[in-house]
């Protein structure tokens, strides 16, 4: 459902392109379905400062996209999120 542009993530029919868009992500781990695997940006903990172990709750994804502004630096900007249906699929 979810797939990798050059420039950014299609998700579904809705493409999210521009300067380091990138994919929040959990999803079943394909070696051990009892277990999830949590996928993340190389650079995402720099841009909210927070340890993935601090995100619960959180959707099954997210579009995100960093920007500044003149008073702050390293923001996130999300794009869009959602969940997944039982049988992961949008």
């Amino acid at each position: 459902p979810i797939s990798f542009l050059s420039n950014g993530i299609q998700v579904g029919s809705s493409q999210y392109t521009g300067n380091g868009v990138g994919l929040v992500m959990i999803y079943p781990n394909p070696l051990n379905q009892n277990n999830y695997i949590l996928i993340l940006p190389e650079n995402y903990g720099s841009y909210t400062g927070m340890h993935p172990d601090s995100f619960l709750p959180f959707p099954d994804y997210l579009v995100i996209q960093p920007y500044n502004t003149l008073h702050a630096t390293n923001l996130m900007k999300i794009l869009k999120k959602g969940t997944f249906s039982s049988s992961w699929s949008l």
